[in-house]
């Protein structure tokens, strides 16, 4: 367990106390590590979703600028082989990158597409929108955006 964590990350006042119930061994981080810490796990996201991003032919000729706006917004998410990522009649939250892996797109419970590493699904949604229509089973590792 950790502690102390949001009055470092926000550079505010304790808001509680801690006291120990039992004799323990701790380890002390201090801000500056701390902070160290988060930036560079923040620029070593960054680097690994621009890389992968310039690797994709959606986003092949964008502006850098952009690249690194829309690194910043995706979000990674593991999934397992047989997970349904989207189910039919799902809100149109997020449309998805694969990086490895692969899924299949199903309506009616037959297979219309497979979506390997560079592809991409879900944004159908977006572009008619409507819901979901399809579902998507994972036998991935997924980017989403």
């Amino acid at each position: 367990m950790s502690f102390g964590e949001l009055a470092l990350l926000y550079n505010a006042p304790r808001a509680a106390s801690i006291i120990a119930k039992t004799d323990c061994s701790l380890f002390a981080l201090d801000r500056a590590c701390f902070n160290n810490i988060v930036k560079e796990a923040a620029c070593n996201k960054r680097n690994r979703y621009e890389a992968f991003l310039s690797h994709l032919k959606l986003f092949n000729k964008i502006d850098p600028y952009y690249a690194t706006k829309i690194a910043d917004g995706l979000n990674f998410l593991e999934v397992k082989a047989g997970d349904k990522i989207i189910k039919k009649g799902d809100e149109r939250e997020f449309f998805f990158f694969v990086e490895k892996g692969c899924v299949d797109e199903v309506k009616d419970g037959k297979v219309q597409f497979s979506h390997g590493a560079g592809d991409y699904f879900g944004e159908a949604a977006f572009l008619n929108g409507k819901n979901h229509e399809i579902e998507c089973v994972a036998k991935v590792i997924l980017l989403n955006f």
